[in-house]
């Protein structure tokens, strides 16, 4: 099956503004990044102000920046190739977004590319005909999540807004799929997270015992590999002949947003062994080298992603 396309700079581009504190100086940073964005704001309810956003579009796809967000000029730029068995026509194209707040990487409050004609048709939030819907997009379309990060969001302007931003995202943690979760279940599954963390806390633990400023400077000058220093490896580690360093962890965060997105992914997931699934997760990241990541990231492919099975 041939190939879609889809040209960023090709789409309208909308954005979204309701009562951001910065939203004016964020829509003036926008306009000198992408002076032919146009603007929706003041428009109560989310489903209404994409409604509306779609109403205007004279694209058949449109993109929408939310008011909290920062772009990174470089999206505009960009020309990604689906594979032709993707239904574009009835999928959300998401972008990862860095909470500013708490330095999380996810899609939540990130750039998006709709289609009109699913825009126009679908039931959301204030206008939801369905329980589950009522919260978020994420529980009734099909999203495509891409996980290169074009944009930062400033959530904490005022304390309200960032009362709003904690809270929902605090309900939304609450949830299974829109549905919510018994109390039972809730408090267990919080558990359970509590613990992989522990143990990543222990890892890091663990990986700070060890300098290898120098070492991975050396190893990189000597094996002449193309690594930037601040990302190095992690003891234990060897070198046989002209062999790369094992890469044991991230010595300085690489791969933790990487990460920290699995362990989020299957959070709320029945009956998981947490020992099994960090394991797994380890297991994965391990061998690969940051250019290797790096790859991943700029492929502009849906990189693999732990799956935890019991």
């Amino acid at each position: 099956m041939k190939e879609s396309k889809v040209v960023i700079g090709d789409l309208d581009v909308f954005y979204i503004s309701y009562d951001e504190p910065a939203k004016e100086e964020h829509w003036a940073n926008l306009m000198m990044k992408f002076p032919f964005a146009k603007r929706v704001d003041g428009v109560k309810g989310f489903d209404n102000a994409h409604k509306e956003c779609a109403r205007q579009s004279e694209t058949s796809r449109f993109i929408t920046i939310d008011g909290d967000n920062i772009v990174d000029e470089k999206f505009f730029d960009l020309e990604i190739t689906f594979p032709g068995d993707t239904d574009l026509a009835n999928s959300i194209v998401s972008w990862s977004a860095k909470n500013m707040v708490n330095g999380l990487v996810y899609g939540n409050g990130g750039i998006k590319c709709w289609p009109v004609d699913l825009v126009l048709e679908m039931k959301t939030h204030e206008n939801a005909e369905d329980e589950t819907k009522k919260v978020d997009f994420c529980w009734d379309l099909n999203y495509i999540q891409m996980n290169n990060i074009y944009s930062e969001v400033y959530n904490a302007g005022s304390p309200f807004q960032a009362f709003r931003a904690g809270y929902r995202e605090g309900v939304k943690m609450s949830l299974d799929e829109g549905k919510k979760v018994p109390v039972k279940d809730f408090q267990k599954r919080i558990r359970e997270l509590g613990r992989i963390n522990d143990k990543i806390e222990r890892l890091k633990e663990e990986r700070s015992k060890f300098d290898l400023w120098d070492v991975a400077k050396n190893c990189n000058k000597k094996l002449k590999l193309n690594w930037h220093y601040s990302t190095g490896v992690q003891a234990p580690y060897k070198i046989t002949g002209k062999s790369k360093p094992v890469i044991k962890w991230d010595s300085w965060g690489l791969y933790e947003n990487s990460i920290k997105r699995d362990i989020m992914m299957n959070t709320f997931k029945e009956d998981i062994d947490v020992n099994k699934f960090v394991d797994a997760i380890f297991g994965f990241y391990k061998d690969l080298t940051p250019d290797e990541l790096v790859a991943r990231k700029d492929s502009g492919r849906t990189r693999e992603r732990i799956t935890y099975e019991s």
